[in-house]
């Protein structure tokens, strides 16, 4: 007899489970990045699509969030009713990282009056830097995104991520990744366009130089780490706060293939963040299969503390010998007799030498021992209270 009552009970739990069931169909993270420079604070949000699969209605369904290092939990509105065999979702906005560097991870489930907790399977992973890359990418590189055979146009196509900062900042360069598929000696270019209502007209607001990868720079394997190209702009450009920029990479035409590496596959991204743009149509497309990877292809966003004014003539500031070795002469024409601080950054945005002077009324030329950097690209900063300039430069 308590054999027979066991399975008996043992039976309608499993009914009662069967009937009381909800699953996660997806959950993506929106306009959120996986790489963010400090003191960039950007809201991100999270939503999920769910089914009732089972037979019951649920009541009172609630997504929650959880960043696990504060331990911080973001609660949704309440969905009252979900029918058994119904699709819907939920999400939650402005969630804020800690500003702080680190790797912070967000996990999240479901829950309703009858069922607890449904946790998905999933956790996303976001890094706060100090080198200002801003990025919807980690490192590990599994595949590719673009096939980017441009033949037989002349018109390149560009392949981009699109960005966009809480504060003022200086876009130096683009860096990104390559698939192993792709072809040496490809050329290619770093283009930064603003979004524009008019889409899909572009505007292009900065590029850098032409480059022709080099063998070095194709991967042989998959892997985390990969190498990174680095193309500089030919000058910085002034990133506005909440306005929508695409940073990415051209392909020019003839038999050049360029594939360009992509990751996330832990961060799906919902809507698409990696939009090319056709020549031949003259329109940006979105890729059409839903969330998935974002392209490596990262932008470099150093925070513009006293932003570049508008009425310095540009030109008051020559560097010569450009290229040099070791003394950087810098005249300073017109500039005002001030404390005045000097600084030179990599081309990805790293300080890797700084100098604090006193100008005399008829000093113009200043010098600049820079012998022990390495050789590459770089930036300088001249600036005071009143005024700021970069200009560029290489070390031999």
């Amino acid at each position: 007899m308590k054999k027979i009552t066991m399975f008996l009970l043992m039976m309608s739990i499993s009914n009662l489970y069967a009937q009381n069931q909800m699953q996660i169909v997806n959950l993506s993270m929106v306009d959120a990045y996986s790489q963010i420079p400090l003191d960039q604070v950007l809201p991100f949000t999270i939503e999920a699509k769910f089914l009732n699969n089972g037979t019951l209605m649920q009541n009172n369904v609630k997504l929650y969030v959880k960043e696990l290092t504060t331990q911080t939990v973001y609660v949704s509105d309440s969905l009252s009713s979900f029918y058994p065999g119904n699709y819907d979702s939920l999400r939650i906005d402005s969630i804020i990282l800690p500003n702080s560097i680190g790797t912070y991870y967000i996990t999240a489930w479901i829950s309703s009056n009858t069922i607890n907790q449904l946790i998905y399977s999933d956790t996303f992973k976001i890094s706060i830097n100090n080198n200002n890359i801003l990025s919807r990418d980690n490192s590990n590189y599994t595949g590719f995104r673009w096939a980017g055979t441009t033949a037989p146009y002349a018109d390149p196509y560009t392949a981009t991520n699109i960005y966009k900062v809480k504060k003022k900042a200086n876009a130096n360069s683009v860096i990104f990744v390559v698939d192993s598929a792709t072809k040496p000696g490809s050329k290619v270019k770093a283009v930064l366009y603003k979004f524009s209502e008019n889409m899909p007209y572009r505007i292009q607001v900065a590029q850098s130089s032409n480059y022709y990868i080099n063998s070095y720079d194709i991967p042989t394997t998959h892997g985390q780490n990969p190498h990174l190209i680095t193309l500089a702009f030919t000058s910085p450009y002034l990133l506005l706060p909440d306005t929508i920029y695409y940073a990415g990479i051209q392909v020019f035409g003839g038999t050049d293939t360029v594939k360009i590496a992509t990751d996330n596959t832990a961060t799906p991204q919902d809507p698409q963040n990696s939009p090319y743009f056709d020549p031949v149509m003259n329109s940006w497309f979105i890729w059409v299969d839903g969330p998935a990877p974002a392209m490596m292809i990262r932008l470099n966003a150093v925070i513009v503390i006293n932003p570049l004014v508008s009425d310095l003539n540009v030109s008051s500031l020559t560097l010569f010998p450009n290229p040099v070795k070791s003394i950087l002469n810098m005249d300073i024409g017109g500039w005002k007799a001030n404390e005045t601080s000097v600084t030179v950054f990599s081309i990805t945005g790293i300080e890797v030498l700084k100098s604090e002077i006193t100008l005399s009324e008829m000093e113009k030329v200043l010098q600049l021992d820079v012998s022990q950097l390495s050789k590459g690209m770089y930036f300088i900063q001249i600036k005071n209270a009143k005024q700021s300039i970069i200009k560029k430069f290489i070390k031999e």
